[in-house]
């Protein structure tokens, strides 16, 4: 039996997103089909199905149209995957008094399903674009995002009373960047003997895929975005942009 919080969040969120999203994918194949008398009825399924994320990692409708239009979308995809699979995750793992170790365990399996996803892929025959592309799209390699949002919203009167926890979260944001960076920018020195700029591409964006970069780089904006969400919490001034009006209305 799902809970009626949860459910009450999900119809809310239906009512907010889906309106717009489908609304925008009927004008905008109506629009393409118009002038181009074309559609494309397995993608827009994809799209309807919430599933187009995992359609553009496998091409299940088939090759897509060089219209960026949908392009998008996969996101909106993910989105809804995980307010279906997360309610599951939390009772299962993370409720009462398993709270900690049951997050725990799902930060610490995220990076294996990353590492694993990819190796999967490319041990197929996917190049490291499209390799890169599944680990980039999939629902299931980006759970630690989504539960360190979750833990944030659920503990956010433990996280503003803990001394030092703001300092303490950039900090960590901070140096696991630093560590991250520096690893990848030797690496591509040493084993993949580049030299001079050559040496910084590919650290933090562009095709992320070989030197476990799909593994570990997705860490960096989680931690980043935590900071900046505590910061935000804590009002500081040079945040305050952020509560505008308008800014908040956006």
């Amino acid at each position: 039996m799902i809970p009626s919080f949860v459910r009450h969040f999900m119809a809310c969120r239906a009512v907010r997103i889906w309106s717009v999203y489908f609304l925008y994918i009927i004008l905008a194949a109506s629009a393409f089909y118009i002038f181009s008398g074309v559609i494309r009825w397995g993608e827009l399924a994809a799209l309807f199905t919430f599933t187009y994320n995992w359609d553009m990692s496998f091409s299940f409708s088939g090759e897509k149209l060089a219209w960026d239009g949908f392009g998008h979308l996969w996101t909106i995809s993910v989105e809804q995957q995980f307010y279906l699979i997360f309610p599951l995750i939390y009772f299962l793992f993370i409720h009462h008094r398993a709270t900690f170790r049951g997050a725990l365990l799902i930060l610490l399996l995220s990076p294996a399903i990353r590492f694993a996803m990819g190796f999967w892929a490319h041990e197929g025959g996917a190049d490291d674009g499209l390799s890169a592309f599944l680990v980039y799209a999939s629902t299931f390699g980006h759970v630690d995002a989504f539960l360190f949002g979750a833990l944030l919203a659920r503990h956010q009167d433990r996280i503003l009373s803990w001394e030092g926890g703001e300092k303490n979260i950039w900090l960590a944001a901070l140096s696991v960047s630093a560590v991250y960076c520096l690893a990848q920018i030797l690496t591509k020195a040493v084993v993949l003997k580049r030299q001079g700029i050559a040496q910084m591409q590919d650290v933090v964006s562009g095709i992320l895929y070989g030197q476990l970069q799909e593994v570990f780089v997705y860490y960096l904006p989680v931690l980043f975005a935590a900071a900046l969400i505590v910061s935000l919490l804590k009002e500081r001034r040079i945040l305050r942009p952020f509560s505008w009006p308008l800014v908040a209305w956006i």
